[in-house]
């Protein structure tokens, strides 16, 4: 089964959940002390490609619009080596989930997303 037929869009998520958080200072990431993370690409028949985070044994997920991850990760200021893994992943992502709205939209929207035939398209 994939991702998109996995994830569905509901309220906020119960704190601690998610490896992102509001906070008084802004929306700020907590791996919660390497707590494991997957990430990756989710589709969305309305919203399109978007990046996804979530930690390993939780249902919950944040999905970010590419445009809006990026310039999340480039207000940051990164510090140490993780830091600057995680802005390496955000703009990464993003940048490939834009590329992939692109063909998306070229495609003329397709629902499901870009036909992902065996065997590669040319």
């Amino acid at each position: 089964m994939m991702l998109d037929q996995l994830l569905t869009r509901i309220s906020a998520a119960p704190d601690g959940s998610t490896p992102f958080v509001q906070t008084d200072k802004g929306l700020v990431f907590n791996g919660q002390l390497g707590r494991p993370i997957d990430y990756g690409h989710y589709f969305d028949d309305e919203r399109g490609y978007r990046v996804f985070f979530g930690f390993r044994d939780s249902p919950a997920k944040n999905t970010w619009k590419p445009a809006d991850l990026k310039r999340w990760a480039e207000g940051l200021a990164p510090v140490t080596d993780e830091d600057r893994a995680l802005v390496d992943i955000c703009l990464c992502q993003a940048i490939q989930c834009e590329m992939l709205n692109q063909y998306w939209e070229t495609l003329g929207k397709p629902q499901g997303g870009i036909p992902m035939e065996e065997g590669g398209r040319c």
